[in-house]
């Protein structure tokens, strides 16, 4: 990479996004991603399901369900949200949604995780560093950090990670060959991808799309650089929302 004084840290959203990276970098590092999270999934682990506590204690009622402790935090979202449809500018079609779900319950659609893993939840390409040359041209993009915002993390199932929810990898399918290489090589379990485990992704991202509306989706007065990112944030989470419960209608759960 040649002196530090040479190189520049800049997010991995930012490096893919312009262009700056190689095929091969991008494949070292999904390969590292995917060892990283293979890692986090496999090597720490919990008794029970649920938000982490701060003094490392176990809660007063702990939950042994990832299906009670999912559905859960589901519906406390789903029901804010209602709650305060006019201040997140958000209709959705709740009954559908809870008949969608209460299928899946009855189908015992999230009762296969047996482990609860620390699932770091909305960490995102944003939260990942590496190292870039000054001129961008020369590609040669290196892993410098992670940097894990983890107040949404969860004791919970891996298959909640973003990283395992993404789109648009460098082989045109997520998590990308590369990642999964990497996933398993760093102890995670391989991914078996079958209409039941789809269905189950749905409903992982129309929870993450209520984490971001809830987080963003109440207008704001002000301008600027953050303004538009909370903007694109609460579009993005709409047309999710508003996506999924079309996809989930006809979604099986068997």
């Amino acid at each position: 990479m040649g002196p530090l004084s040479s190189t520049k840290i800049v997010s991995l959203s930012k490096a893919r996004k312009s262009g700056a990276l190689s095929h091969t970098d991008n494949l070292k590092i999904d390969l590292l991603l995917g060892k990283f999270f293979g890692q986090l999934h496999s090597g720490v682990q919990n008794d029970w399901y649920g938000l982490p506590l701060l003094d490392g204690e176990q809660p007063r009622d702990p939950s042994y369900s990832w299906q009670e402790t999912f559905t859960s935090l589901l519906e406390g979202l789903l029901a804010q949200i209602q709650a305060h449809s006019q201040e997140y500018e958000c209709e959705l079609p709740y009954e559908e949604i809870r008949l969608c779900l209460s299928r899946a319950i009855g189908s015992f659609l999230f009762d296969d995780v047996e482990v609860p893993s620390l699932v770091w939840f909305t960490g995102s390409e944003d939260d990942v560093y590496i190292t870039l040359p000054s001129d961008e041209s020369s590609g040669r993009g290196a892993f410098a950090a992670v940097l894990p915002n983890v107040a949404h993390a969860l004791w919970g199932d891996p298959l909640l990670e973003c990283f395992m929810m993404e789109s648009g990898s460098v082989d045109g399918e997520w998590p990308s060959v590369a990642f999964m290489e990497g996933y398993v090589g760093g102890g995670g379990a391989p991914l078996t991808v079958f209409p039941r485990q789809k269905t189950k992704r749905m409903w992982y991202t129309f929870f993450l799309a209520l984490v971001v509306l809830t987080k963003y989706g109440v207008p704001k007065m002000g301008g600027g650089d953050e303004e538009t990112f909370v903007r694109e944030k609460r579009k993005w989470a709409r047309d999710t929302l508003r996506t999924c419960v079309e996809d989930l209608k006809n979604a099986p759960c068997y």
